[in-house]
């Protein structure tokens, strides 16, 4: 998980900064971001397996 911590926190806070600006809900915001992490956890796990 270290390895894309950086890059989740990054996807949490712009997500926080689309629900604060009313560009989407909670539940959108959160869906997205799950997604997205899960994306780049699946993409770092793959640059590990050899």
């Amino acid at each position: 998980m270290i390895g894309v911590f950086p890059e989740a926190r990054q996807i949490i806070e712009q997500n926080i900064e689309k629900v604060l600006n009313n560009q989407a809900t909670p539940k959108q915001a959160l869906d997205d971001a799950e997604k997205s992490v899960n994306s780049a956890l699946d993409n770092y796990n793959k640059t590990l397996k050899r």
